[in-house]
């Protein structure tokens, strides 16, 4: 089997020093010529365009004890994408907290797909086809709904097809009222798997965490240092004993 790739030689001294070649000369640089166009073929063909993963990014939150805060997951497809985020047939999202003392708001987390209006985390899954589960273990310390297109009959692009945009989970995290301080980190993995994209054609992507930046977490922060009833009776008497010294000195008082 030959090589049909033709290479020309701009360089106008190559092509007087192929010609000034012997016949035989030429013949055997032609045929490296040849070979190298092939290679180079080969390579290229075989190596193909390189094909980039959505990109996972993440933000914090802080509060303190007994609040509420929302923290941020993005997914924003790449190109060319290893998966087809506009044609998806299944979607598992998962956020896991574990021991962190935390607690998972779904009903004030919203989505946003691209530059559409946020949409509640609730209402959205309502929309779906019935072929979804959604798994809400507080005590787990995680959180994860997994949708897949059963052949319900209903078209994953007429639902979905916002995806292909991105999109923005605002997730609301109230922080328990005995939280110790820390920083808390949000994972994307729980024991049935990690999160995932699949297209119409079975590609599929998966992470556990953000691909890209600082992770997902909530930051409890300390509460003010608020003196005990019996310590601040003790400071205000000795307030008043320190004013009361001070304009006897200054004559302010009569002796």
């Amino acid at each position: 089997m030959g090589c049909v790739v033709r290479i020309l030689l701009t360089d106008p001294t190559m092509e007087v020093c192929l010609l000034s070649l012997p016949k035989r000369g030429q013949h055997m640089f032609s045929q490296i010529r040849s070979l190298t166009a092939c290679f180079a073929l080969g390579l290229l063909l075989c190596s193909g365009a390189a094909v980039a993963s959505p990109v996972v990014t993440a933000t914090s939150a802080s509060g303190l004890p007994g609040s509420t805060v929302t923290t941020t997951m993005r997914i924003v497809p790449d190109s060319p994408a290893s998966v087809d985020m506009g044609s998806l047939i299944g979607w598992n999202l998962v956020l896991n907290w574990g021991a962190a003392p935390l607690s998972f708001d779904p009903a004030s987390s919203t989505l946003r797909f691209g530059a559409d209006a946020p949409i509640g985390l609730t209402s959205f899954l309502a929309s779906l086809p019935p072929d979804l589960t959604v798994n809400h273990d507080a005590l787990g310390g995680f959180y994860r709904f997994d949708w897949a297109d059963l052949n319900s009959g209903l078209d994953p692009q007429t639902l979905l097809n916002r995806l292909a945009q991105g999109v923005l989970l605002s997730a609301s995290f109230n922080i328990l009222a005995n939280a110790a301080p820390g920083s808390y980190e949000i994972g994307f993995e729980q024991g049935a798997g990690p999160s995932s994209l699949t297209d119409a054609v079975l590609s599929e992507f998966q992470y556990a965490s953000v691909t890209s930046g600082d992770p997902m977490r909530v930051v409890v922060e300390r509460s003010p240092t608020v003196p005990e009833p019996g310590g601040l009776s003790l400071m205000v008497c000795a307030l008043a004993v320190v004013l009361v010294s001070a304009r006897r000195r200054w004559g302010g008082v009569p002796q």
